[in-house]
């Protein structure tokens, strides 16, 4: 009798295993702190049981579920489940630490290498300094303003006609250092939107602080999200120059729920560096200065006053922690080189998370695509020296589900555009990394909802996850391939290969029975022609989803505008050879042709297009926005109510 699957888990006291004949598979795992290779079960048997009383704080040195993989090795089974008992009989504290080994499919888990330096595991963060802020709303200044905190930003109208310029609230503050200064110097209130001022002041008792102010417009001018984002701009440069431990932030201007939440978020994501990759500690080598990314570790507390402060703004700051955080989990992704994100390494990250959120998953490799005839998916992927990988998470809300709803990102990790090469110098190549932005919104979205946990709603989270190569394997201009659902697809680019993955993958969505399919992709650059980097692009076939996603545009605070899928343009995707082509033959208006592309890959079932190729990445800070995550995020809660 040999072992063909061990399925156990160490949560609470439960223990299990299943035996079968003649399979001969062993489970091995990565060892990050020695980078090598090891047996599982023997490392825990000769090593843990000598030394039992480390066990807990050795086993965080490691990452065990994405990373063990199968090799073939006949054991005897009866001798292994006795050293497994007996070692789970004399580690009496393995209950704590919440150990859980699934067997997976046959499936290396393996990233390939071309030279033994190549990285075989993309890093991503799941904490943040943000985590460990203390954030406290207030409605008096007075208690806000006790100006023992080492910075207090005063976010102030300009002068306008319904404004003097005078600071009601500076009224309240019974400092009379701070009170003489603001007197003196009523010019602080005037200036551009953005622009701030910042003073070193002594205040009755004797400290020094820095007392900043930032315009935010004048008082009959309501905010927006492009306001948000220009005094965010400021107060993220002031602290990171001050490295604060302790701020207080006082409104004196209004602002509505969502405003609040998103300002929240875009302070904790501006404020957050993303060092994963470099070698020296937070020193920007091209502009030798400090990013200011050691002042998010410094920040203990934050304290806010707020003019129209209530309970519903309390429960906004969670709620901002965790559209931050994936927002943050779907930027790590973007930005990670494609080197490190990869086909492979991604899905391997698809699996962590869905460990770390308790969600159902599912990653189908290359013989599980053929299966289910994915050829035009499969066709993007073969010059590649990464295998396709296709994600399928799920997430199971308590209750009666009243919707079931699929999310399907594109997620090509690298777009060198194959034969139909990027040598343009439009092209932005060097940029191509970005190209699984649709997939990372979702699984940032994934993230989101697994941790709010809605109820009454079925959530599945897609992506056909491949790259898009040059070799002698890639397919070619003119090849004829055949999709899921039997629609035979002429090349006339390989450079418009995204849409080939989304069609297997609307096909997959709307077999697995839901009420809603949502795709969302970086998918034509004529966004940026169309609508810019402000707004992304929806199309769709049913007015009442579109509607409803731009509800959630409005209080996600992530701009989409509806735009048409025009008919008469589908004969331009006419082919000679085949059912259709993969682009049009005279027709400018590629993001409406590429809508219409997907939408001959969905039968009857309610679908929308949201295109983020405009509004994905940003040009000026050259780092990418997340954008989606808090769109789809919205979106699924307010199907849940």
């Amino acid at each position: 009798m040999y072992l063909t699957q061990l399925k156990i888990k160490f949560v609470g006291k439960i223990f299990e295993d299943k035996f079968y004949k003649n399979i001969n598979k062993r489970y091995y795992f990565y060892n990050i702190k020695h980078n090598q290779k090891q047996n599982f079960f023997s490392f825990f048997i000769s090593n843990k049981i000598k030394n039992k009383n480390n066990y807990n704080s050795e086993y965080r040195e490691f990452r065990t579920f994405n990373t063990y993989q199968y090799q073939k090795d006949k054991i005897e089974s009866l001798n292994f489940l006795k050293k497994v008992k007996r070692f789970y009989s004399i580690n009496n504290n393995i209950e704590n630490s919440n150990i859980s080994f699934l067997k997976l499919k046959k499936m290396s888990l393996n990233v390939p290498q071309v030279i033994s330096l190549d990285p075989t595991v993309l890093p991503v963060n799941y904490t943040t300094p943000i985590n460990d802020i203390n954030i406290v709303l207030k409605d008096s200044v007075k208690e806000c303003c006790n100006f023992d905190d080492d910075i207090v930003i005063f976010l102030v109208h300009s002068k306008s006609d319904k404004d003097n310029g005078n600071m009601k609230i500076g009224s309240q503050i019974k400092d009379s250092k701070i009170n003489e200064f603001l007197s003196k110097n009523e010019d602080i209130f005037n200036g551009k939107l953005g622009t701030f001022k910042s003073f070193y002041i002594s205040n009755d008792k004797n400290k020094y602080i820095n007392l900043s102010f930032i315009r935010c417009g004048t008082i009959d001018e309501e905010m927006s999200e492009f306001e948000i984002r220009k005094i965010v701009s400021s107060l993220v440069q002031i602290l990171h120059d001050n490295k604060s431990v302790a701020t207080s932030i006082i409104f004196e201007i209004g602002i509505n729920e969502s405003l609040f939440r998103f300002f929240l978020e875009t302070v904790f994501y501006e404020y957050v560096a993303d060092e994963r990759f470099k070698s020296t500690d937070k020193v920007d080598k091209v502009d030798n200065k400090s990013d200011g990314s050691g002042s998010a570790e410094n920040m203990k507390s934050l304290e806010i006053f707020l003019k129209n402060y209530n309970n519903d703004y309390v429960k906004q700051v969670d709620k901002s922690r965790t559209y931050f955080m994936g927002t943050y989990f779907a930027s790590q992704l973007i930005s990670a080189p494609s080197n490190y994100c990869n086909p492979v390494s991604l899905a391997n990250v698809a699996v962590e998370l869905a460990e770390k959120l308790n969600l159902e998953c599912k990653i189908l490799g290359v013989k599980e695509l053929e299966e289910l005839k994915m050829g035009a998916y499969l066709s993007v992927g073969k010059g590649s020296m990464y295998p396709n990988r296709f994600i399928h998470l799920t997430y199971k809300g308590k209750g009666d589900i009243k919707k079931k709803i699929a999310l399907v990102g594109k997620g090509i990790t690298f777009d060198s555009g194959g034969y139909n090469l990027k040598a343009s110098p439009g092209s932005m190549i060097d940029l191509m990394k970005f190209d699984m932005s649709g997939c990372a919104a979702v699984l940032g979205c994934a993230y989101c909802i697994g941790s709010i946990k809605p109820e009454n709603v079925q959530v599945h989270f897609l992506s056909a996850v491949c790259e898009n190569m040059v070799s002698k394997n890639s397919y070619r201009p003119g090849d004829i391939i055949t999709a899921s659902n039997g629609k035979t697809i002429e090349v006339g680019n390989t450079d418009a290969e995204g849409r080939l993955t989304l069609a297997d993958a609307l096909v997959y969505a709307e077999k697995i029975g839901v009420d809603h399919i949502i795709d969302i992709a970086t998918l034509t650059g004529a966004m940026l022609y169309s609508l810019g980097t402000s707004y992304a692009g929806v199309f769709g076939n049913d007015n009442k989803l579109i509607n409803k996603i731009l509800e959630s545009s409005e209080t996600s605070n992530e701009p989409v505008w509806w735009l048409p899928i025009i008919k008469e343009y589908r004969e331009s995707l006419n082919s000679k050879y085949a059912d259709i082509n993969n682009i049009s033959s005279n027709v400018k208006a590629s993001s409406v042709v590429a809508s219409l592309f997907l939408k001959e890959f969905i039968k009857s079932t309610s679908w929308a297009h949201i295109d983020i190729a405009g509004v994905a990445w940003n040009f000026k800070d050259r780092k990418p926005k997340g954008f989606g995550v808090r769109l789809l995020s919205e979106f699924i809660l307010n199907h849940s109510i």
